[in-house]
């Protein structure tokens, strides 16, 4: 999250700016860009078109430091029918937003000109598609904010030895003679000149019982 500048705060407060929320995201390959406001709206060269949707609360994990947020958009094209294929759901079709990025954010217009006050707009949530749902009128998504993918647990080990389980395997990437290896760094390294690809986690053992203070030299 990041924090608005204070005179804008005062500025919307005397309602002299009018606030608009923008989201980004990307379907396929391709950054599809709305607004909230009732015409499209250009931000730093980048054209973003009028869409009705919704942002829910920003939800925090006491457990996990995480934070998620819903997101509804219709996803229609302008004056389209409920009953035919909008652009966003052909784009969608047959493949799966989930994964890739999203971006919501706010952006403020001057109530005299209606032209976009600053050159940029302010990130309010930076996340990825988690979960997403499309019916005949609504695009819903659940936006897992960044911190989400450190809580993520990998079914690899972390051996002081080679875990590579495949001799000359395209992880070991080993072409010489040698017929056998005893997944030793010594051996990778003086033997078969191969420790670019060593699979292991060599001073793991010399750090079982150490403290580790981090920004201190030893």
């Amino acid at each position: 999250m990041k924090a608005i500048n204070t005179s804008i705060l005062e500025q919307l407060s005397a309602s002299n700016m009018i606030p608009f929320y923008t989201i980004s995201f990307t379907v396929n390959g391709t950054t599809y860009y709305f607004t909230d406001c009732d015409v499209p709206i250009t931000i730093g060269g980048t054209r973003y078109l009028s869409r009705p949707f919704t942002l829910g609360d920003i939800v925090d994990s006491s457990d996990t430091y995480t934070q998620e947020l819903d997101v509804s958009l219709v996803h229609l094209d302008s004056g389209q029918l409920p009953d035919t294929r909008s652009t966003l759901y052909e784009a969608i079709l047959g493949t799966s937003p989930q994964g890739n990025s999203f971006q919501a954010s706010l952006v403020v217009l001057d109530t005299t000109t209606y032209a976009v006050v600053g050159s940029t707009f302010f990130p309010l949530f930076y996340g990825t598609i988690s979960a997403w749902n499309m019916d005949e009128t609504m695009l819903n998504m659940n936006i897992q904010g960044l911190l989400y993918q450190f809580t993520q647990r990998t079914i690899s080990q972390h051996p002081p030895s080679c875990r590579w389980k495949i001799f000359k395997g395209t992880e070991c990437g080993y072409v010489g003679a040698a017929t056998a290896c005893d997944r030793s760094a010594t051996q990778c390294y003086y033997t078969f000149n191969n420790f670019a690809n060593f699979g292991g986690f060599r001073w793991l053992p010399t750090l079982e019982n150490k403290v580790i203070v981090w920004g201190a030299d030893e």
